[in-house]
């Protein structure tokens, strides 16, 4: 168990898999209150035709029990992997709640935890002025390692003459080392956690010698670094108000990458099967969906075969032993497989009327 989603290795799990529905994923939004779960658990071993699925099944379902009943002292939101046949049982406290579900697949499904990691991030956060500054972690979108450093970099002074001098000299010298007080803790966060992002909000001052100053590693981390009145109530909510926009202005600019390279013929692609061609072999560098697309395909026990599309039988060994999988959670998988990125949009209308999913490639 993990007591972060960001420590949750979706490339390790959508490594795992089976020829058959082997795998049970059970998120629980309240694991003190099993009622829909039970009742879904119940209702689908009632719908599951296939023998040997039931039974492994049914197996899951025991090490399910037993495990509730091993870790008593559990509270909050869970997601539960299971497979019996493999003999593999994880399970991870999520912070963000997610609602009910109970999935039978031939892997884990983890469609909803790689959403979650794509909308809350972890990112490091500078609020600072002259007088001191507070970095901390944002995780799940809880706050996270707090420091406070104290800055107390003076006004400038309008006296002339050598007197003048040597106090800016003194105050440029103090305002290097508060900065790279500053630098040196967005440096410690890093190594302990790794965040992706970092967002400095405050005054114009301190922000300009800090942006000035960043190794290029984290330079290239800073996502945007705004002048605002830290004298205001509410700024952790002006945070969390920038980072959404910051978060959709993201899945814009993905798509507008997207939309010219493939107007002009280039390296991307549109539509479903497109997208999944070219993720099997390794060539999308970034996907981007629709998070309401919700396509379904059947793969094959027979053979092993995804087909993007519901058939009755497997068009590479004409078996008619298949079974349907959400496409979007295999997408998922082979994006984490072959290290791509794949981001989750919000209301852009020309995905959507292009297929809803999309994706750049690398060659």
């Amino acid at each position: 168990m993990y007591n972060m989603i960001s420590e949750i290795d979706l490339r390790e799990l959508s490594k795992i898999s089976s020829k058959d529905r082997a795998f049970l994923t059970v998120y629980v939004e309240d694991i003190k209150d099993l009622k829909t779960i039970n009742q879904r658990l119940e209702n689908l071993g009632h719908v599951i035709a296939n023998d040997y699925e039931k039974e492994i099944y049914n197996e899951n379902i025991k090490l399910l029990h037993e495990l509730l009943k091993k870790e008593i002292n559990l509270k909050g939101c869970y997601v539960f992997f299971i497979c019996w046949l493999l003999n593999f049982t994880e399970f991870y406290e999520l912070e963000i709640p997610i609602s009910d579900q109970v999935i039978i697949d031939s892997s884990p499904f983890i469609k909803p935890i790689a959403e979650i990691k794509d909308e809350y991030e972890d990112f490091a956060v500078v609020v600072a002025d002259n007088d001191r500054a507070r970095v901390f972690l944002i995780s799940a979108l809880k706050e996270q390692d707090q420091k406070v450093i104290k800055g107390k970099i003076k006004n400038h002074v309008k006296v002339g003459g050598w007197s003048q001098q040597r106090y800016e000299r003194r105050r440029d010298k103090q305002l290097h080392h508060y900065v790279q007080d500053i630098i040196d803790y967005l440096h410690q966060l890093e190594h302990e956690h790794d965040y992706s992002r970092i967002v400095m909000v405050g005054a114009k001052e301190v922000l300009t010698h800090l942006e000035k100053e960043l190794p290029l590693r984290l330079k290239n981390k800073l996502i945007t670094d705004e002048v605002i009145d830290l004298k205001q109530q509410n700024i952790d909510e002006e945070i969390y108000k920038l980072f959404t926009e910051l978060e959709r202005q993201e899945e814009e600019n993905l798509w507008n990458q997207i939309k010219s390279k493939y107007v002009a013929g280039g390296l991307a692609v549109v539509g479903l099967e497109e997208v999944l061609k070219n993720l099997k072999v390794g060539r999308v560098e970034a996907v981007l969906v629709d998070r309401n697309y919700q396509p379904q395909g059947i793969r094959c026990r027979n053979c092993g075969n995804l087909i993007p599309e519901e058939v009755d039988k497997c068009p590479l060994c004409n078996s008619e032993d298949v079974f349907s999988v959400d496409l979007v959670n295999e997408i998922t998988e082979w994006a984490y497989k072959t290290s791509a990125l794949i981001e989750y949009a919000d209301n852009i209308e020309e995905l959507k009327k292009l297929g809803s999913i999309a994706a750049l490639l690398r060659f």
